[in-house]
């Protein structure tokens, strides 16, 4: 009986130390699964944050070329009206050298 007794105990801390190392094997497993999660979480974010620097780039570019045309457009006005009173100036002045001329004959 005692032989049976000692059996069954041996057996019970056997199967203590495979529950025992079942569970140790599952925090491991566990620990690594939330370690993954966390570098998943940290990559998701370091991606997210480069879209968003990506956005502001490109919304700053958007802003320089949106001001940039705009400027253009003023200096073309500028030339437009530059020309025009050129253009006014030599009317006035081909008609002082018609006026010399006639007044000469």
């Amino acid at each position: 009986a005692s032989l049976a007794l000692l059996a069954r105990e041996k057996r019970r801390l056997l199967e203590g130390r495979e529950v025992a190392a079942t569970l140790a094997a599952c925090e491991e497993a566990v620990c690594a699964a939330a370690l993954q999660a966390a570098d998943t979480a940290t990559a998701i974010q370091a991606e997210e944050s480069e879209r968003a620097r990506d956005n502001e780039r490109e919304s700053a570019a958007t802003a320089r070329r949106i001001t940039a045309l705009a400027d253009a457009e003023s200096a073309r006005d500028q030339l437009l009206a530059a020309l025009s009173d050129l253009r006014e100036r030599e009317e006035h002045g081909r008609a002082a050298v018609v006026d010399l001329l006639t007044d000469s004959e």
